[in-house]
C-alpha cells in the first residue's frame, strides 16, 4: 500500500534528508486520500494515483507499486477462493 511505502521508504529517506538540511522544516502526512496541496499548504505530494486533476503543478513518476493479494488457509475454507 502507499501507506506502507510511505513508512517504510519515505521516513528513513526523510531523516536522512533532514540530516543533511537542517535548517528545513519537514512535515510528513500519510494519508489515504489526496489533500487539496493549495489549501494545506504543501510544497510535494506524493500519491497512487494514475490520472490527476488538471492544475500547473508538475508531475514527475517516481516508481511503480505491486500487491499481492494473500488469504490464509482458514479464511479461504470458511469464504471460498476469490475471483
Amino acid at each position: 500500500s502507499l501507506m506502507g511505502m510511505g513508512q517504510h521508504h519515505l521516513v528513513p529517506m526523510i531523516a536522512r534528508y533532514g540530516a543533511l538540511f537542517p535548517d528545513v522544516v519537514i512535515e510528513l502526512t500519510l494519508s489515504q486520500r489526496n489533500p487539496d496541496m493549495l489549501e494545506k499548504g504543501q510544497d510535494v505530494l506524493i500519491t497512487g494515483e494514475r490520472q490527476l486533476p488538471d492544475s500547473e503543478f508538475v508531475a514527475q513518476r517516481l516508481g511503480s507499486i505491486h500487491s499481492v493479494l494473500c488469504a490464509s488457509p482458514g479464511y479461504l475454507q470458511q469464504h471460498g477462493v476469490p475471483r
